[in-house]
């Protein structure tokens, strides 16, 4: 097993035993060949890594908060749609933006926010995984590989308390009948101390205030400890 199914896999596990509602409407995994064909209208071929994932499982329609909270990790049919209107509305937008968004294929996506973590279509060097923010003009590098992220989601994970964060009523009208189930969630979320937009509009400002060096490695060497 490589590392990044072990990974997902130790992400999914820790999630369905503690909070299933965030794993359950995750699709089964697709075959390469359905990969293929369903990235023919992307630029490039998609990464090993992407493919990979996609065949351990195949997001959702709405699965969401499995690696960050308020982000879906959308089906590879979805996530090509996703790319596509971003790239048309960027192309009558931004075209400079669109330059080099069009390489760049969406994984993950907040819509609230209106941000993607997105995977480099052309990497040589595996999967590089950048942020696109147009709303703070930051499309940063995160993460050298999608492996690399998702290691660091799954120890995040499997560190992380759980707590109950209330009770779920279930009534049956005919007999009258009531039952409680506890609920629970994760205590503190990935996103809010480690990624997207908070942490990164932070090194971004310290930059402005006159920072200078590798913002990937500020990234790691602020988010190691």
């Amino acid at each position: 097993m490589s590392e990044l199914t072990d990974g997902l896999d130790r992400i999914y596990n820790r999630l369905l035993t503690n909070t299933p509602h965030r794993v359950s409407s995750m699709k089964p995994g697709l075959s390469q060949s359905e990969i293929d064909e369903m990235a023919q209208c992307l630029p490039s071929i998609l990464p090993s890594e992407v493919c990979e994932m996609y065949q351990w499982h195949n997001g959702g329609n709405d699965c969401w908060d499995f690696l960050l909270e308020n982000y879906e990790f959308p089906s590879l049919k979805l996530a090509i749609y996703l790319y596509q209107e971003e790239l048309s509305q960027l192309q009558q937008d931004d075209t400079e933006v669109a330059e080099f968004f069009q390489f760049r294929f969406p994984l993950f996506h907040n819509p609230d926010s209106a941000i993607f973590l997105t995977v480099l279509l052309y990497g040589k060097n595996g999967s590089p995984i950048y942020i696109h923010d147009i709303g703070s003009s930051n499309y940063e590098l995160l993460y050298h590989s999608l492996t690399n992220l998702i290691l660091h989601a799954a120890e995040w994970y499997e560190k992380s308390t759980f707590v109950e964060d209330g009770l779920e009523f279930n009534v049956e009208y005919d007999d009258v009948k009531w039952s409680e189930t506890k609920t629970y969630d994760i205590e503190t979320y990935l996103e809010t101390k480690y990624m997207a937009r908070e942490h990164i509009l932070r090194i971004a400002n310290t930059t402005r205030n006159g920072w200078k060096g590798s913002m990937y490695k500020h990234f790691i060497e602020t988010t190691s400890n």
